[in-house]
């Protein structure tokens, strides 16, 4: 089977690219011709670009543009699709920097969507409330009245949300399910496939609500008050004692444990803090992959020190160095100055 895989970013310096990565090589052992197209973005300095196709990109002012319309993209993928012409589609990010432009040229291929955030239905991709509460309101004017966007971020992503709703209904065609039709060879002896069986009616929209309120309301009388407010820290708190645990098992010689309480640290910062820094301090994210993963800096990445069975010492410096960053984060994702992080990074997307 010939399968691509889309990704907006083809370094191994993130989670879901490294999951990218990992499935390529995956289906490759198992017979499979595959082929990864990505931007040409390197997120952090001296990684290698691991892409077989490569678009246009950028993580300066101009990606406010391309992650909207980037023509780059969409006619790297019409290339691949007409020379490699693969059997399936697996699209994993696109809206950073492929943009939803890709999207009209899936639309008679089948095709594999992998959502890895919530920017599909959330411009931030987080569905998450500068004060750390869940975001119950549809992407629009209420990403503006609860100061998740700046006005400007707020036009240019509003555009790519309304080209993503446009293109989505040519692009879902090729996900759903299409019923089987027997070979053309077939079909002069009068053979049809048997009629699916017909559709279950679905439950009541409104006895399903009831019952979800009624669950909500035993869960909440469960739970003590302090679980169910929403706290920025809670994230940092537990990348803290992942990292702790990363010391101890390097000081006790034990680097496939660090690696492990590493791995584990970054996945929390990966779907709590990281998505939130996307859209307050893009730079300070930036920063922060490049002490998590293999920055080559005054301070040298996490997993580039483990890997390499470097000195506690070592280690402990970057930790430091590290450490400062998430304060950083910490302090820009508050609830009192998350506001002033969006205006103050207006400067820097604008």
């Amino acid at each position: 089977m010939k399968v691509l895989l889309l990704n907006d970013i083809g370094t191994a310096t993130g989670g879901a690219e490294l999951q990218m990565l990992s499935l390529r090589q995956g289906l490759r052992d198992r017979g499979h011709e595959v082929r990864l197209l990505t931007s040409q973005v390197i997120p952090i300095e001296g990684s290698k670009l691991l892409a077989d196709d490569v678009c246009f990109g950028s993580n300066t002012r101009l990606q406010v543009l391309t992650q909207t319309i980037n023509p780059s993209a969409y006619l790297a993928l019409r290339r691949a699709l007409q020379t490699f012409q693969p059997d399936v589609v697996h699209v994993r990010i696109f809206m950073g920097q492929l943009s939803p432009l890709i999207l009209p040229l899936l639309k008679d291929i089948p095709c594999l969507y992998q959502a890895a955030m919530y920017r599909a239905i959330c411009p931030k991709g987080t569905k998450v409330l500068p004060d750390g509460n869940s975001c119950t309101s549809r992407a629009g004017l209420s990403c503006l009245r609860h100061r998740c966007l700046t006005p400007q971020s707020w036009a240019m992503l509003m555009v790519q949300r309304q080209l993503l709703l446009i293109y989505k209904t040519c692009w879902m065609a090729s996900i759903r399910p299409k019923p089987p039709r027997p070979p053309d060879f077939l079909k002069p002896y009068g053979f049809n496939w048997p009629r699916p069986a017909p559709r279950q009616p679905l439950a009541d929209p409104d006895a399903i609500e009831v019952q979800t309120d009624q669950l909500t309301a035993l869960l909440t009388s469960l739970m003590p008050v302090e679980w169910q407010q929403g706290s920025a820290s809670g994230d940092f708190d537990v990348i803290a004692s992942m990292l702790d645990q990363m010391i101890g098992a390097t000081r006790a010689g034990e680097y496939e444990l660090a690696e492990s309480a590493r791995l584990e640290a970054y996945a929390i910062m990966e779907v709590g803090p990281e998505a939130r820094l996307i859209v307050f301090a893009p730079q300070l994210k930036l920063r922060l992959e490049e002490l998590f993963w293999n920055g080559q800096g005054e301070a040298k990445g996490l997993a580039y020190l483990i890997k390499n069975q470097a000195p506690l010492s070592e280690i402990k410096a970057s930790r430091a160095a590290l450490d400062a960053e998430l304060a950083t984060a910490q302090q820009l994702l508050s609830a009192e100055s998350a506001p002033v992080a969006v205006i103050t990074n207006a400067a820097v997307i604008v």
